[in-house]
């Protein structure tokens, strides 16, 4: 039965008893109800026959683009034309998995204006708030409602960007980087802008001693080489991983939250690198894309910064398989790109394999960042080599240690740095652990 015709039903029952009691019995108080029960079907009838027209809603973010966590203020601007007066009017707006109702009492007004606020907002875009705008008499008896296509300016929720204390150094073949002690000289600002400052890269086997930069090597404790004009035309490669299986459930968080966490990482990585006008290509796999996400050439418009994060914000985990996977990851990657960072949630058969990947094309610097919680860092060094693999082939167990064993380089994220080392052996290799630490 239709909506409609339950509330004439309700209505017409309602008259139809007062007039009865009113026939019955008589009197002046019945004769009041069955009169007022007439009229408010007459006035019901008449909103349901005459509704609204031209109702537009309009939703204006302040601000258009924030990034998640940030509390965001909308203003909505109703117009409306009627013939009759509306007693009520209720909106209800919907961003995400928010939501919004408010109460309005219009009367003869035509255009109303309020503003509401939602707090600690998500990553996404949304180009139109999702509105349903309802109406009816003084009781509720009859009721309409319909959905307004909402006009703005949108919003977008970008992700919060954590701010990298240092930049791990470029250890040799054979190193896990993950939990040592981090010295007061490397967490400052000054520091990071040397990792990446023009003509100064960090030391790789194979680089000239002729082009070893000591000043700047007796300052940061390691070896830095005079980057070549050759190096400063290459570009910084990222790939971010988005398959479910890589951000595991643990201690009663979901995959989804660690995954926020690696596109958090990636957003700061991207954020410094264009800073420093670093040209740069961002690579999501996991999605059967086999196109950059993001491609940043060096432009200096501040203009620019929004839309280059904007797809970031919509990105989210994916359950593609294996082999649709790996078909993916083996795609023609830029060839410009000698240095690779792969952001993953924790370390998997998948990552690295990827960084395989990268450095059988070539790759110089190929580095694996794990947003492993820093309550799991201890237990994943000692099981980094055995537990994620201990059901899978014993090739998969390889892949994990010759990605190290080829000069690849394994780094765990984390809000503060250890306060001491780790190490792990496997299958006779000695792996010692650093951390790299970053502020939301």
């Amino acid at each position: 039965m239709s909506r409609g015709l339950t509330e004439w039903l309700r209505g017409g029952s309602v008259w139809a008893v007062s007039f009865g009691l009113y026939q019955w019995l008589g009197g002046g108080s019945l004769q009041l109800v069955w009169v007022a029960c007439t009229i408010l079907l007459i006035a019901g009838g008449l909103q349901r026959l005459l509704p609204p027209t031209r109702l537009s809603v309009v939703h204006l973010t302040s601000p258009e683009y924030l990034e998640a966590g940030d509390a965001v203020q909308i203003t909505v601007q109703v117009k409306l034309r009627s013939i009759l007066p509306l007693p009520w009017l209720l909106i209800t707006d919907q961003i995400g998995d928010r939501q919004s109702r408010k109460l309005l009492f219009p009367g003869w007004r035509r255009t109303l204006e309020y503003s509401y606020e939602f707090n600690s907002m998500t990553r996404g875009i949304w180009p139109a708030v999702e509105c349903k705008v309802e109406w009816g008499d003084l009781f509720g008896w009859f009721r309409a409602s319909r959905n307004v296509r909402s006009h703005g300016n949108g919003l977008t929720v970008l992700p919060r960007p954590v701010r990298w204390l240092y930049t791990p150094s470029m250890l040799g073949s054979g190193d896990l980087l993950q939990g040592q002690s981090v010295e007061a000289e490397r967490l400052n600002e000054r520091t990071a802008a040397e990792w990446r400052g023009p003509g100064v890269r960090d030391y790789t086997p194979g680089d000239p001693m002729n082009r070893i930069h000591w000043k700047n090597s007796a300052k940061l404790g390691r070896l830095q080489t005079l980057t070549s004009r050759e190096d400063h035309g290459r570009r910084q490669g990222i790939i971010l991983d988005t398959h479910v299986e890589s951000y595991r459930k643990e201690r009663g968080k979901e995959p989804e939250d660690a995954f926020e966490s690696a596109v958090s990482a990636v957003t700061g990585f991207v954020h410094d690198l264009v800073r420093q006008r670093t040209p740069f290509t961002l690579w999501v796999v996991g999605t059967g894309i086999t196109e950059p996400l993001i491609e940043y050439t060096g432009a200096s418009d501040s203009r620019y910064a929004n839309r280059l994060f904007m797809p970031l914000a919509s990105v989210q985990l994916s359950a593609i398989s294996d082999k649709e996977l790996h078909a993916e990851d083996a795609a023609d990657m830029l060839e410009g790109e000698l240095e690779w960072a792969i952001v993953s949630g924790d370390y998997q058969e998948r990552a690295a394999m990827i960084g395989l990947q990268r450095l059988n094309a070539g790759s110089r610097h190929v580095t694996i960042y794990c947003t492993q919680p820093v309550q799991e860092i201890e237990h994943v060094a000692k099981e980094a080599f055995t537990s994620p693999y201990r059901n899978q082939h014993p090739s998969q167990h390889d892949t994990a240690g010759d990605f190290i064993r080829r000069g690849g380089q394994l780094v765990y994220v984390h809000h503060e740095p250890l306060s001491r080392e780790l190490a792990v052996r496997a299958k006779g290799v000695r792996y010692e652990a650093q951390s790299i630490a970053y502020e939301s």
